[in-house]
């Protein structure tokens, strides 16, 4: 980042009442989808038990079913007897997600029975509270081909990934069912290890499991004893992977801002539940700080002290990749990292210690933000009738300054994630 002049610009105001448009759902029955931006519902039943969406400009269809929870033993035989009546077949995974009873599928269907294939993903779940169960599949012709391009498969498994549900909030903030299958926290036997013989740092009093890596990190001077699951970085790099070729789908197109907020909020979720341990570890140590806990304005003072650490990272982009780093990787000092990186590491640990928080994008300066709701002086962006600070994570500068010639209010969008 080049070096700029800096202001304090206390009345910087950007007034937005934001909700992600593309997040469908039904509070009957306790679900919510994030879809990918585009998707407009082409028919649904009477008691809303089952839709069908198609796509406004990619060759991609998705259907919702609900079924009584007598309706079936458990949730395979509901995507088996869907995919049945499409006439179709399915390879089918059981998944340990969120204590659900839960199947992932790939599939081949003949909706038609005329030879028109379409191929897609699926994933069936028990829905909580006994509603039932909801099988959601994305799908797109196969044409002349044998199979479906990269992209689409990723976009597919985008759709079925981002399943919710509203009255299970971990759901917000843990990986999706195709993520969790993908990289579980297991040893290499296939087993979640019970052994905690793993020595943690000394002078911590902590011990971890096998399948987990002690991790010290330093913030500014404090040394801070935590440990992260390897695991978890392999599936942001996934996550993140995936949901870049979906961006790119988008590039051009009237929905492509809408399409980069989805971006990170799907790295938001699936990072979030990785740093928890670590948050609370930082959190314990730095109240304890003297600059903190002898601050007046002590929630100030910690969001500072975090800012600071981030603000002496190794900075490096990579624009010939997604220009994106694991955010616990990027806690664990084992990447590199860049302002949206940082932002959104630090939007989720300042989370975690009961900040609110969100992300400020620029395309116009191709630059990213942290925004904290601290009552502070400083450069304000307001966000759903809440006044933001602005955090710089590249430029060695307090929260709520802001280099002027960035300063103009409408080149920032808001990045909201969910509380």
């Amino acid at each position: 980042m080049k070096t700029k002049k800096l202001c304090l610009l206390s009345v910087f105001l950007l007034l937005v009442s934001f909700a992600r448009a593309e997040v469908l759902g039904s509070s009957v029955y306790g679900y919510s989808i994030d879809f990918p931006e585009g998707f407009f519902l082409q028919e649904a039943t009477q008691d809303n038990t089952g839709f069908h969406l198609t796509h406004s400009f990619l060759p991609a269809e998705t259907v919702i079913r609900i079924y009584k929870q007598s309706q079936y033993g458990n949730s395979q035989e509901a995507l088996s007897d869907t995919l049945t009546k499409l006439s179709g077949r399915g390879d089918f995974s059981q998944v340990d997600w969120l204590n659900r009873d839960c199947t992932i599928a790939d599939f081949v269907i003949n909706p038609a029975q005329d030879g028109t294939l379409f191929k897609g993903w699926a994933v069936s779940s028990d829905l909580p509270l006994d509603k039932g169960y909801i099988v959601l599949l994305a799908y797109s012709p196969l044409g002349n081909k044998d199979d479906l391009d990269q992209s689409m498969h990723q976009f597919l498994i985008s759709v079925i990934d981002s399943l919710m549900f509203t009255t299970q909030r971990g759901s917000y903030f843990n990986p999706g069912p195709v993520t969790t299958f993908s990289f579980p926290r297991t040893t290499p036997s296939g087993n979640i290890s019970e052994d905690f013989s793993q020595e943690s740092p000394e002078g911590s009093p902590e011990t971890f499991p096998q399948n987990k890596e002690a991790v010290t990190l330093s913030i500014n001077g404090t040394e801070v004893h935590t440990a992260i699951y390897p695991q978890d970085i392999e599936a942001q790099e996934f996550v993140i992977e995936r949901e870049f070729a979906v961006l790119n789908l988008y590039a051009g197109t009237d929905l492509a801002i809408s399409a980069w907020t989805r971006y990170y909020n799907q790295i938001y979720r699936c990072s979030f539940a990785s740093l928890e341990e670590a948050s609370f570890a930082i959190f314990a140590r730095l109240r304890e700080k003297d600059s903190v806990k002898n601050a007046e304005n002590k929630d100030l003072a910690l969001a500072q002290e975090l800012l600071t650490w981030t603000q002496n990272f190794t900075y490096k982009r990579d624009t010939q990749s997604t220009d994106f780093s694991s955010p616990t990787a990027v806690l664990a000092g084992k990447t590199f990292s860049d302002c949206d990186s940082r932002s959104l590491l630090l939007a989720i640990l300042l989370h975690q210690m009961n900040y609110k928080t969100l992300m400020f994008l620029s395309p116009v300066h191709q630059h990213a933000m942290l925004g904290i709701a601290i009552d502070a002086p400083g450069a304000k962006m307001a966000v759903n009738n809440t006044n933001y600070l602005v955090g710089e994570t590249t430029a060695p500068v307090a929260i709520g300054l802001i280099a002027k010639d960035i300063s103009v209010i409408t080149d920032w969008i808001p990045v909201v994630f969910p509380e």
